[in-house]
């Protein structure tokens, strides 16, 4: 399995292990975690055991140029693989960013990464949310999905009382417009338009992952699920002058 994992990161241009793409079929039985309190991981999976998990957690910790990071970058498996690509190196390498991306992370994995200290010494400017398609994959409900969010959302708020957010709805995955997982997102989109405030952005750039018919291409998500190189330029490129608007007008210290 890991070697069939590593012909795909290899295929992809992307050099970190990933949470294998969720099935775009009916929806999984209910998901007995609650998606707004912390729960650390429960599941071993042969991608990623919980002794691989929680070192990844503790590699992030010990990153000894956190505490100089303008910028984070919050997630799953997709947040984790962008800080491999190219892409992002060339696009916001200039923030000195921190990622905190962890494969098959739900939103009650990442409130029990924030409870142990991810954000603890951190000084960012502006951090980058994108979390919730692990949940509607495993049998948390839309509704549930943004609970989960707003959990995260405001925990992060906490944690980083003078810090701006910026919310990137949950990127589409499933072939087609009418894949059941690509609904469950839609549907859970829609609701997080409204959480923006003062501190907080919401940004929907699921768009350029689609073509005229609403499918997405292979050559952008090869699983239909995680962007390949050429996807996280199309992402870098959507969320980059968004950054750049928040992050340029303020010199570095």
């Amino acid at each position: 399995m890991r070697a069939l994992w590593g012909i795909w990161l290899s295929w992809m241009g992307v050099g970190c292990v990933k949470s294998p793409a969720p099935s775009s079929g009916a929806p999984p039985p209910t998901n007995p975690e609650p998606p707004d309190r912390p729960v650390p991981r429960q599941v071993e999976h042969e991608w990623m055991s919980l002794s691989e998990w929680r070192a990844r957690h503790r590699a992030q910790l010990a990153d000894p140029e956190r505490s100089h990071a303008r910028l984070v970058f919050l997630g799953d498996s997709i947040t984790q693989g962008w800080a491999a690509s190219a892409a992002y190196r060339a696009h916001f390498g200039r923030y000195r960013p921190l990622n905190l991306g962890v494969g098959g992370d739900q939103t009650q994995h990442v409130l029990w990464r924030l409870e142990d200290g991810a954000l603890a010494g951190v000084h960012a400017e502006l951090v980058v949310i994108l979390i919730g398609v692990n949940n509607l994959s495993n049998g948390h409900s839309p509704a549930e999905t943004v609970r989960g969010i707003q959990a995260v959302v405001r925990e992060v708020e906490r944690a980083l009382p003078s810090t701006q957010l910026l919310l990137l709805s949950i990127l589409p995955a499933g072939e087609t417009a009418d894949a059941p997982l690509r609904r469950r997102i839609v549907e859970t989109n829609r609701a997080l338009r409204v959480l923006g405030s003062e501190r907080l952005r919401v940004l929907d750039v699921g768009g350029v992952f689609l073509d005229a018919d609403e499918r997405i291409p292979v050559e952008l998500m090869g699983d239909f699920l995680h962007p390949s190189a050429a996807g996280y330029e199309r992402l870098s490129e959507a969320v980059a002058p968004e950054l750049a608007r928040r992050l340029d007008a303020v010199p570095a210290p």
